[in-house]
């Protein structure tokens, strides 16, 4: 219960892990304080920490004994950056499916015919978030210009998103589903697996290489924190160096059959023996053996040199592009727009006119705001005097005019 106190939870962690286990397994939030202060001290089991946040800050490098990264590029940061004592790359585990339906029939379900090409891309809509050089349905609009028969499903983002992301979006040979659990016909159906970026969505291509299609990894964007960084894809997949590129590697793919058909043979062989049955669970039995002979030992975090390179500057830029692009965003800018609104009728209601000159002139001066809410806290003055109005219409026709009281009679003397 988040609501009981921090050091009671922290003792109570303390007790679970305590009483008989060999090693505890931690997967927190990176500012969660519980487990750091329940591991400040050597009486426990050796502590392991699994990083499925490689590209942001975290805290617990004190109290780990041993990281547990998904990708290597997480290994990589966690050595230079972090202080880590021991680092151990477990792979993303992934489940074979036992397809009941035939590709002829999922193909059929969606819509495709024989000379259709389906292209398909996941990812949770704020990854789609542009940048000013990089844009995916950018680059998705290039291809379905090139090829009158590619289709593009997009599982995570909706068509109205889209078209405020790339204004002009001709979306006829474009499919979207919006935030939805994957359509297992999809990736039946699908001949290309088109990574989306700026920030890609590492576990959907692994998913869709083990089910037999031909991925197209997202361009490089400064570093590969952002994008996938796998084992199993890195030997095989180049990493396109532009947005261009990314184009014509897809392109690629969608005219040449043979092609895609021997990549997608190859990656999911190579997917297969990481990411599932023995060669996964060979990677897990390695991991078991590391924290057999590992004694649970915290201490205060070595002092580190500042990195100021590729990984910093993409990071932010990634960070600052991310919250410069939600203002401009429709959706958001009409929550605002709300919002004042709101103010300006709890103003009204309270009589204090006074004020609303100031909230409009603010909004507008601060830029979050314009025209529109100026004119929506006017028609809300109007109404409301409106409704005052009538009320005290209302009041007069009922009880007649209001009695006033007669003037004091002053007597003066002298």
């Amino acid at each position: 219960d988040i609501h009981l106190p921090l050091l009671y939870r922290a003792s109570q962690l303390r007790r679970i892990v305590n009483s008989g286990f060999d090693a505890a397994l931690v997967q927190a939030w990176g500012s969660d304080l519980v487990p750091i202060l329940a591991f400040a001290t050597d009486s426990t089991p050796p502590i392991a920490y699994i990083d499925h946040s490689d590209h942001l800050f975290w805290m617990g490098s004190s109290v780990a004994d041993l990281v547990i990264h998904q990708r290597p590029i997480g290994a990589e940061i966690c050595e230079q950056r972090r202080a880590s004592k021991a680092c151990h790359v477990l792979p993303i585990p992934l489940e074979t499916s036992c397809n009941r339906v035939s590709r002829e029939t999922a193909r059929k379900s969606i819509g495709a015919t024989n000379h259709d090409v389906v292209a398909l891309t996941i990812g949770r809509q704020l990854k789609y978030r542009p940048t000013p050089e990089r844009n995916f349905f950018r680059a998705a609009q290039a291809l379905t210009d090139r090829h009158a028969n590619l289709t593009v499903h997009v599982v995570g983002v909706t068509k109205e998103q889209a078209k405020i992301w790339a204004p002009g979006l001709r979306v006829e040979q474009f499919r979207f589903h919006g935030q939805v659990p994957v359509n297992p016909s999809l990736l039946l159906s699908a001949d290309v697996y088109l990574e989306g970026y700026p920030f890609g969505s590492q576990t959907a291509l692994l998913e869709a290489a083990l089910a037999g299609i031909a991925p197209v990894r997202a361009p490089r964007c400064g570093t590969t924190l952002l994008a996938t960084s796998d084992s199993a894809v890195d030997p095989l997949l180049e990493v396109p160096k532009s947005e261009e590129q990314y184009i014509q590697f897809a392109s690629n793919l969608i005219a040449d059959c043979r092609l895609r058909h021997s990549i997608a043979r190859r990656i999911k062989r190579s997917v297969t023996s990481v990411h599932t049955a023995d060669g996964w669970q060979a990677s897990l039995s390695e991991l078991y053996l590391r924290l057999q002979h590992t004694r649970h030992s915290p201490s205060p975090i070595r002092l580190l040199p500042i990195h100021e390179d590729c990984v910093s500057v993409a990071l932010h830029r990634w960070n600052r592009w991310s919250e410069v692009g939600a203002v401009t965003d429709r959706e958001l800018k009409l929550v605002a727009k709300a919002f004042v609104n709101n103010v300006m009728q709890t103003q009204i209601r309270r009589c204090e006119y006074r004020l609303l000159p100031t909230i409009a002139v603010r909004s507008l001066a601060l830029g979050r705001g314009d025209r529109t809410i100026v004119q929506m806290g006017i028609h809300a003055l109007i109404r409301e005097t409106m409704r005052r109005f009538c009320h005290l219409f209302a009041q007069w026709r009922n009880n007649g005019p209001p009695n006033t009281p007669p003037m004091p009679i002053v007597e003066t003397h002298g």
